[in-house]
């Protein structure tokens, strides 16, 4: 059996198959298998892949399109690695990763990332995108909770163990599945690794139907999609977790993780967490798992929606419009 499995998604990528597959062809390190799912592409990704007789590259066809989800878990289901890294089919890797890998899984880490060398349509290299400064779990994991989705997909690598816990994924989710990866990761696993220079070639492309570009549907499908990506931490049934995520966390017992998840949430950066976070709290006080008491009033239950609500710049813009109408209108 290979000791990496590269699990790929492909969709109308003709135009950079051949650079994506021949990046792994000269791998330094041979004992691995390409697991390829074409999502019912309308190009000619499927017969490029054909042209290529090596039995490490598996090929596997969707007869109708079902997105990215299912075909991760497909190649997920078919592969028989011990380690796995997750690709794009329009990306590269360099010949030396998969052997920097294996040091690394040998040193006891699980989870690998590595930043990304920015290329574009024609190859050619830009920027890099820099992963964070800390690979601390906690700090990434309440970054991810509070701020953004600072970590990469592309080139991600980790073992049998973590791999068994984020899949099958979420077949509905398109643009945060990544994001929900990392975060089952982090509950499981401190064992964290930062690859100290890119190994990754990261495609940004302009052109629409691949799995690299952001449309106008698309950015709105990921603020929709932020609420299944919150409800991801609700797994956490570790207290120590929570406390080490958020320093100013108050709560002593595993029973109140959600509150404090919630708290927690009216403080971060994005309208959609604040929602998510009165929406969880809401839940919890319809299902009776939080109750009044001289320590916790209605006063106090109003006041947090208040305190993480208003004003927003959202509120002020609307305010200010409002106002101007009236104006216009001559209510003043």
């Amino acid at each position: 059996m290979p000791k990496i499995s590269i699990l790929t998604a492909c969709y109308n990528h003709e135009k950079y198959l051949k650079f994506y597959i021949e990046s792994l062809l000269i791998q330094n390190f041979e004992d691995w298998e390409l697991l390829i799912v074409d999502d019912n592409s309308k190009d000619k990704s499927v017969d490029i892949i054909k042209q290529y007789d090596d039995p490490r590259i598996r090929l596997f066809c969707n007869d109708i399109n079902q997105g990215p989800g299912a075909a991760w878990n497909k190649a997920y289901e078919n592969s028989t690695g011990d380690f796995f890294v997750i690709c794009a089919s329009d990306d590269m890797i360099k010949p030396d990763y998969f052997k920097y890998l294996l040091d690394e899984f040998d040193k006891g880490y699980e989870i690998i990332y590595s930043p990304l060398q920015m290329i574009d349509n024609d190859n050619k290299i830009y920027s890099i995108m820099k992963l964070p400064d800390t690979n601390d779990r906690f700090k990434l994991l309440s970054r991810l909770f509070k701020k953004d989705n600072c970590l990469y997909s592309p080139g991600m690598s980790f073992n049998k163990r973590l791999a068994d816990i984020i899949f099958p994924t979420n077949v509905a989710m398109v643009q945060h599945q990544d994001y929900q990866w990392h975060i089952k990761m982090l509950i499981n696993s401190d064992k964290i690794s930062f690859a100290n220079k890119p190994y990754i070639l990261y495609r940004k492309i302009n052109t629409t139907g691949t799995l690299s570009t952001v449309s106008l549907g698309e950015y709105n499908r990921s603020k929709i999609e932020i609420f299944k990506v919150m409800d991801t931490f609700t797994c956490i049934k570790n207290i120590e977790i929570i406390q080490n995520m958020f320093p100013d966390c108050e709560i002593k017992e595993n029973g109140y993780i959600n509150f404090e998840l919630a708290k927690q949430a009216l403080k971060a950066d994005s309208f959609e967490k604040k929602l998510w976070g009165y929406n969880l709290l809401l839940n919890i006080m319809e299902n009776d798992c939080l109750s009044f008491s001289n320590d916790f009033t209605f006063g106090d239950f109003l006041k947090i929606a208040n305190k993480a609500f208003y004003p927003t710049n959202e509120y002020k813009k609307h305010k200010f419009k409002f106002m101007i109408k009236k104006i216009i209108k001559g209510y003043y």
